[in-house]
């Protein structure tokens, strides 16, 4: 196996926070970041199909079910809500071929 487990976890962490952030309108920053993993992660590239991204978001509730001691039933919906716009943004350009993908 040849993954970097340590640059992983740091990317899942900023990956998360990226994909919660995107929704504030206001944020520029995020909205390109978004972009950035679409096109990293499309067809063309790293090639991560769109299905994966639902083992991706119940992973992440089953996660923060876990270990959120604060957690309520009502919260998995929220969280649902919250991801599911910039991650069918990404799913979105997977066939989407740009300057990065030739």
């Amino acid at each position: 196996m040849d993954t970097d487990l340590e640059h992983q976890n740091k990317a899942i962490i900023q990956g998360l926070e990226i994909i919660i952030r995107y929704l504030d309108d206001e944020d520029k920053y995020n909205k390109q970041q978004i972009m950035r993993i679409a096109k990293s992660h499309n067809h063309y590239n790293l090639d991560i199909h769109p299905h994966s991204y639902y083992y991706w978001i119940e992973a992440l509730i089953l996660t923060i079910k876990k270990f959120d001691s604060q957690w309520f039933d009502d919260l998995e919906y929220y969280w649902r809500e919250c991801v599911s716009v910039p991650i069918n943004f990404i799913t979105s350009q997977f066939f989407v071929q740009d300057s990065l993908s030739k």
